[in-house]
């Protein structure tokens, strides 16, 4: 059943915080020794990162009203909550049925799903996060070879878009507000509107959102970028996550011939996850290092940040420092197994 003829229920914050709850808590080469390209702006003051990240608190339905959905809804993985929580989703819809008559049937089953969305409003020193990001790509693919091979068409959002546009296949858009969406519906029968539960967090993040072809290989993409101190690193993590994409995936299906899919598929994003971020922090500090010194400061607050979430980054950082981030990439695509077991070893000494 198509969501525009479900009815949005505003939920309060008692009611489905559990729901939530659960899903939220969910380079040894020197820099000089790489080649610069000579920037238009290599100087520039990355005003920007100064301003905070985190949009206003907003309700479902108005997030889907004012901003612009930035992937389709995906499925959200049973991981993401626990029977508890599933079983609140399910007596909070039951509940809204009956007060609409309606009875629960055997043919009804819930959906649950998640969607970003991103808030188009203007913002002191868009143009220079514009020009930061086309800088940081044209560093990486001087710097990282086999980069994924796309010239992506950065741009700012419009808040007269409805979606972002299917004619382009790679997206790179720079917003000002990233909102995290829960859904739960009844789906089953096609001709009666059965209500659905839909919560809205705002989220200080960017986004990326990648399609593959058989081989993993991407084939349509899209990267988010906000404005905050992590806008320091989210151009170089979002652009490594189109080269990482296929190794990635590849991880996974290996992990799937020993492991349940659900922790194969979690064993994969946080390895890859990690192992993206290091690089990301390592490029960007070698990036700040020749253009913009004094935001290395900045830097060292979003890796203390990051490793809380991400265990091994401290090993993963380490580990770079000594043998590369090139290095690091290559043998991740090669057999990350074996770079697994090398980071584990690492000393992590005075690596934040």
């Amino acid at each position: 059943m198509p969501h525009s003829h479900n009815t949005p229920i505003k939920l309060s914050r008692r009611r489905f915080i559990a729901f939530v709850a659960a899903i939220i808590a969910s380079g040894a080469l020197k820099a000089k020794l790489h080649p610069y390209p000579a920037f238009n702006q290599p100087n520039q003051q990355i005003r920007f990162a100064d301003l905070s990240g985190l949009g206003p608190e907003l309700d479902g339905p108005r997030v889907e009203e004012i901003s612009i959905p930035l992937h389709p809804e995906q499925k959200l993985r049973t991981t993401s909550y626990t029977e508890n929580d599933f079983r609140i989703i399910e007596t909070l819809l039951m509940d809204l049925l009956r007060e609409n008559g309606v009875s629960w049937s055997d043919a009804f089953h819930i959906k649950m799903g998640f969607q970003h969305y991103g808030l188009a409003h203007p913002f002191r020193h868009n143009a220079d996060l514009l020009q930061y990001c086309r800088n940081v790509e044209e560093y990486l693919h001087h710097r990282i070879r086999n980069l994924f091979k796309v010239k992506l068409p950065w741009r700012l959002l419009s808040n007269h878009e409805k979606e972002i546009g299917q004619s382009v296949t790679f997206n790179a858009v720079i917003g000002r507000f990233t909102y995290y969406l829960l859904r739960a519906r009844i789906i089953g029968v096609e001709s009666l509107e059965v209500p659905s539960l839909v919560s809205a967090t705002a989220i200080d993040r960017a986004i990326h959102y990648i399609e593959s072809d058989n081989s993993f290989t991407p084939t349509r993409g899209l990267i988010y970028i906000i404005p905050g101190l992590t806008s320091l690193i989210s151009p170089f993590s979002e652009i490594l996550h189109l080269s990482l994409h296929k190794p990635a995936r590849v991880y996974q299906r290996q992990l799937e011939r020993r492991l349940a899919p659900n922790a194969a598929w979690l064993n994969a994003r946080s390895f890859t996850e990690t192992i993206n971020e290091a690089a990301a922090l390592q490029l960007s500090k070698e990036f700040l290092t020749h253009y913009n010194p004094a935001r290395l400061k900045d830097l060292r607050l979003i890796t203390q940040n990051q490793a809380q979430r991400l265990l091994l980054l401290p090993y993963a950082l380490a580990y770079m420092r000594k043998k590369g981030v090139q290095h690091s990439i290559d043998l991740f695509s090669e057999n990350p197994d074996k770079l697994l077991q090398q980071i584990s070893k690492a000393e992590t000494a005075n690596v934040m």
